[in-house]
């Protein structure tokens, strides 16, 4: 059977499933006018019973191999095809065999034949590209991809022998919780999929394929071919979704996806909340008849969803309907924000504690009704209005600063470094970038002001750049005192931000380093004040402090002990402290600070795993620590090698430890004597901390003096060019070197004929260094 002939036969047998016997029969018909084989092999399929799954995969497996001109054992690179295994958005998937490096089974998809048409290929690329990005236990990666001889692309993929997520519930007889656990997992996967900057599109129970391995249950998510970036297409050739076009399957799809609107993170929400609703209920939230019988758009409009406990067999508590009714608001905004929010809800559902999600929106309903109703409630509207105006707008402003609140955090939680790596900690930076001019605006209510500044500075701090945290949590705590009193606890995290920011040498406008005392005993006082509400938060906050106040190892081992006692071993505030005292301690020469220092990253590592970012936060003084113990800056540059790609990863390649972690490795390596590697090093540190902080942090003034130094000693002056003048304007009575890092700046400059210039660091070194001046030696010599 030829590609356009099996084009024929798909499109006739989708039709015949919404047709009567009447319709069905003239389909048939009119398709064995073209081809009396295809109208045949239309006719088997449409008789075959509905729970004859395996027959079904089987004919499509014919037909399939026919179409494509297959023999079974067809090889397709190093891939030898088996079986069919079933049909994607726009692939065939083939059941193959890889004999070599490794033997195994694998899942093979092929473009559908009749289907390479420029848009589908564009497609088909895309969920190749899509799958090229992921990581995650939870979703389906790529293994190889090509194209055959005759050009059709394929993706290879690891062969999950699992059943759709409902079927696997329902053979298990899962408790309600245990489904809600595997949703969890779910949601964690495709989050992963949006802080990768893609959208699946398609999600339904049979892209969900579980199993159970040790014991343990592992979903899996399949099938991205209708995956669809976020931000830059996937493949430079993409194609998106043309206006008015739909894709994707009716029982999971959204309003805005049915009516062809296009497709943000809310539409995966959205299906995902069908899949839970279908998990609990036992059937999806839209009937496919109503879909079928109205069109997707319109059934989808004109059916309101009943709670699914109205359907199940398993009772559960009413949160979870409330969690699943969110997902599947009509309107995009009135869902969740972020897949990650929605993960949360359900985490807190599992844990007991209140989710976010209220009970159905009866305010809402009631609006709709009122506006059938609008002649009548005109009047008494109006003379309630100008009496409750002035009673409720305090309640209101409240109300609309959580809600803004709440879905501005839930949008970051999704690019925070602690959900997502790497190129998402660039894409939260130019979230908030872009979104700062919110701030500006004079009318902007207060509320809703003091929650936004918490909020940015806090996604700031995350993304490393202490600067604007430091701005935000100044602005924020003058307004927390203003509506919640001086011994708010939310004053706790922004005071604490301000000290960091102080710490790192960028304080905000109006703080000095005289302020940190007041600072640190404000905290002190507002912590023991709230202690009632948490017992734990003096140590808490203790920890917090002596991360940016303390010099004395003595005075933090009683509180590194309380720490372990009270909030166990690994715990981030325990594990913070306990590389807060490895790091004095190596300040102070001893080698106990490098064994605590590790110590510190494998708690780290064993709670989290290693796409923490508390696992990276010790990296710079980490390196130090191995420096001091081997006394090696051989050791130093291998482990910087070993680590620093993990941290640029997971913390982002603009993070103040990402740049420090560079820095320090230049300096080794100028130790070494290995000068054209500083250089490079050293300009890529000096780069990326002038983005993280500013050019004129402690670090960047570091970094520029000793890059300088490895230029001046193998003659490169192009970087005295580049750097030079940034430092005498930085810093005019030149940087803080030793006296014989000095002399060899001024011995190299004495091979060149550049007067100023030797005079210039001649002077810097006279400085400091007064007792042994020395003149300014004549160049050219």
């Amino acid at each position: 059977m030829n590609d356009p002939v099996f084009a024929m036969l798909e499109e006739a047998f989708d039709r015949c499933q919404a047709a009567s016997t009447a319709q069905r029969e003239a389909i048939i018909a009119e398709l064995g006018k073209s081809s009396p084989d295809a109208a045949a092999q239309l006719r088997r399929m449409l008789d075959l019973p509905p729970v004859d799954q395996a027959a079904v995969a089987e004919l499509i497996g014919e037909v399939a191999m026919e179409a494509l001109d297959l023999e079974p054992r067809r090889v397709i690179g190093k891939y030898t095809l088996l079986s069919v295994l079933g049909e994607g958005g726009c692939g065939i998937v083939y059941l193959a065999e890889q004999p070599a490096p490794v033997h195994r089974l694998v899942a093979l998809k092929i473009i559908k034949p009749g289907m390479d048409t420029r848009q589908v290929l564009a497609r088909f690329n895309d969920e190749r590209q899509a799958l090229a990005l992921m990581d995650h236990p939870s979703v389906v990666t790529s293994i190889d991809a090509g194209s055959t001889d005759d050009g059709h692309p394929y993706v290879v993929m690891p062969l999950i022998p699992g059943l759709s997520v409902t079927q696997f519930c329902d053979e298990e007889k899962s408790s309600v919780e245990d489904r809600v656990r595997v949703m969890v997992k779910v949601c964690r996967g495709i989050e992963h999929a949006h802080a990768k900057g893609v959208i699946h599109r398609d999600i339904k129970p049979a892209n969900i394929l579980v199993v159970r391995h040790e014991g343990e249950v592992l979903p899996r998510v399949i099938d991205f071919g209708l995956a669809k970036a976020l931000t830059d297409p996937l493949t430079p050739h993409a194609t998106v979704t043309l206006a008015g076009q739909i894709i994707g399957t009716p029982e999971y799809m959204s309003p805005e996806q049915a009516e062809g609107l296009g497709a943000d993170v809310r539409t995966d929400v959205y299906s995902l909340g069908a899949v839970l609703y279908e998990l609990l209920a036992g059937l999806p939230p839209i009937d496919v008849q109503a879909i079928r019988a109205q069109g997707r758009l319109q059934a989808l409009k004109a059916t309101d969803v009943v709670a699914p406990s109205r359907h199940a067999r398993q009772g559960f508590r009413r949160e979870l309907d409330w969690i699943t009714l969110k997902c599947l608001e009509r309107e995009p905004q009135r869902r969740y924000s972020t897949v990650a929010a929605l993960a949360d809800d359900l985490e807190r559902y599992l844990a007991g504690d209140r989710v976010q999600a209220g009970p159905p929106a009866k305010l809402y309903r009631a609006t709709r009704w009122c506006v059938k109703h609008r002649v009548v409630l005109l009047a008494i509207v109006a003379v309630t209005l100008s009496v409750a105006a002035g009673l409720v707008y305090a309640e209101q402003a409240r109300r609309r600063a959580e809600q803004v609140a709440q879905v501005t955090r839930s949008i970051l939680t999704g690019v925070d470094p602690a959900v997502a790596q790497g190129r998402d900690t660039e894409l939260l930076l130019l979230m908030l970038d872009r979104s700062r001019g919110v701030l500006e605006d004079p009318s902007l209510d207060p509320w809703v002001d003091m929650e936004l500044r918490e909020t940015f500075a806090e996604a700031y701090h995350a993304a490393g750049r202490l600067a604007d945290a430091g701005r935000d949590a100044k602005w924020a705590d003058v307004l927390i005192r203003r509506f919640e009193g001086e011994h708010s606890p939310r004053r706790l995290p922004m005071l604490w931000l301000q000290s960091a920011a102080l710490n790192a040498g960028v304080p905000p406008d109006g703080v000095s380093q005289h302020d940190k005392p007041e600072i640190h005993s404000m905290m002190r006082e507002i912590a023991a004040r709230n202690a009632v509400d948490d017992p734990t938060l003096p140590l808490k906050t203790e920890v917090d402090i002596l991360r940016h106040a303390s010099q004395d190892s003595e005075l933090m081992r009683p509180t590194l002990a309380a720490a372990e006692a009270s909030l166990g071993r690994e715990h981030p505030n325990t594990i913070m402290m306990l590389r807060t005292l490895g790091g004095q301690l190596m300040n102070e020469g001893s080698d106990e600070g490098s064994r605590l220092l590790e110590e510190a990253r494998r708690r780290a590592l064993e709670a989290f795993g290693p796409d923490h970012p508390l696992v990276h936060l010790g990296l710079t003084r980490e390196q130090f620590g191995a420096q001091w113990v081997a006394k090696s800056d051989e050791l130093l540059v291998n482990i910087t090698r070993e680590r620093l790609a993990d941290a640029e990863r997971v913390l982002g390649r603009r993070h103040p430890v990402v740049a420090a972690a560079y820095s320090n490795r230049g300096s080794a390596e100028q130790q070494l004597g290995r000068h054209e590697d500083a250089i490079v090093t050293l300009e890529h540190a000096l780069l990326l901390e002038s983005e993280a902080r500013t050019e004129a942090s402690s670090i960047a003034r570091w970094t520029r003096a000793h890059l300088l130094e490895s230029a001046a000693a193998i003659g490169r002056w192009d970087v005295f060019e580049r750097c030079e003048d940034t430092m005498f304007r930085l810093d005019p009575q030149g940087p803080n070197l030793e006296r014989a890092r000095f002399d060899k700046v001024i011995d190299a400059l004495r091979t060149r004929d550049d007067q100023a210039r030797l005079e210039r660091w001649t002077k810097a070194r006279n400085h400091f260094f007064p007792a042994d001046a020395i003149e300014a030696p004549k160049g050219g010599g």
